[in-house]
């Protein structure tokens, strides 16, 4: 028996992977889902063919040891595990090939420095922002970058799920979402480049569409 649970009717009762699926609570997950994917694609060419995208690169190794151990010595050819946060590094070659052009993200440590630059000698509080306050700040809104160009997020959207403790620091707040939605757009364009959080975001929902 599979440790794939299906979550709705819409799972087929034929052994395949359309749908959604669940593994019980507290079972050990990576050996769990290399069991299940290993019976649910018998076929070694299908099962080889296959591309997980995993949270994290300790999730990569994790679930590599597990087809491993779930094939007990018996050779097989394992499917292509990639952590999400790397998905540039697979896709672009398939999507290419496939008629998708888009430009290609900025360099991580340019975007922090250009970051920087913009928040340096912001007013916060009354007080202007140093070189090294800029420096370590704009590695928290290069994170919060990445995170809103994933969801499709929206300044206003955030303004609504603002805590009321925070109503009164609302103001220095926007000018840094200004940034991320004002100015990086702009930078993103005049460079003909994209930001990499919204370029893997697209790429990924590319690579399900089809």
């Amino acid at each position: 028996m599979s440790p794939l649970r299906p979550l709705s009717s819409s799972a087929p009762p034929d052994a395949s992977l359309t749908g959604l699926y669940s593994i019980q609570a507290g079972r050990p997950f990576a050996s769990d889902l290399a069991s299940g994917l290993i019976q649910m694609m018998p076929d070694k060419k299908l099962f080889a063919s296959a591309h997980i995208l995993v949270p994290s690169h300790r999730a990569v190794q994790a679930l590599s040891a597990a087809f491993l151990e779930v094939a007990d010595g018996q050779p097989l050819m394992l499917p292509a595990i990639t952590a999400l946060g790397d998905v540039d590094e697979f896709l672009p070659d398939i999507l290419g090939a496939q008629g998708y052009d888009l430009p290609p993200a900025m360099d991580r440590v340019e975007r922090h420095l250009i970051l920087a630059h913009l928040i340096q000698g912001m007013m916060i509080g009354g007080r202007a922002i140093s070189p090294p306050q800029a420096l370590s700040l704009s590695i928290s809104l290069c994170a919060l970058l990445d995170q809103v160009s994933q969801s499709g997020g929206s300044p206003d959207g955030l303004a609504d799920i603002m805590p009321d403790d925070f109503a009164d620091h609302w103001g220095d707040i926007r000018k840094f979402l200004d940034i991320i939605f004002e100015q990086w757009p702009d930078i993103a364009a005049q460079k003909h480049i994209m930001d990499s959080g919204q370029r893997s975001a697209l790429l990924l929902s590319a690579q399900c569409d089809d």
